[in-house]
């Protein structure tokens, strides 16, 4: 589960750059480096739906599935696609395949955490 927020995240991963080995640097610098602020702006909804689950309760595994939706709703707000038709298809789709296990309320909760605004 996510631990530390984004800003932390950038940290440990640009500080992780400085001690490779020259033979494992010549094979990943061809690569693109990743999006560092779109890396924070996703650990920080992690870290802020992590803790709407804490308060609710959810511990383990079935924080898994809450995140995954969490995560998917997360990606049309900030492509700015996302519609009220989307989320009731993700949510029948995440009430049916975790059928008795996962509840809506919560996921209700979490479409208006993200609904609500973006990350602090």
């Amino acid at each position: 589960m996510p631990k530390v927020a984004g800003v932390k995240r950038i940290k440990k991963f640009t500080g992780k750059k400085k001690g490779m080995l020259v033979s494992y640097e010549s094979m990943v610098s061809p690569l693109e480096a990743p999006d560092l602020e779109s890396m924070g702006r996703r650990a920080d909804w992690d870290f802020k739906i992590a803790g709407l689950l804490t308060s609710k309760g959810i511990a383990g595994q079935d924080r898994i599935k809450y995140l995954n939706f969490a995560r998917s709703i997360i990606k049309r707000h900030e492509e700015g696609t996302l519609t009220d038709q989307f989320i009731n298809a993700k949510k029948s789709y995440y009430l049916e395949l975790y059928a008795g296990t996962i509840d809506e309320g919560i996921l209700d909760e979490i479409v208006k955490t993200i609904r609500g605004g973006e990350v602090a």
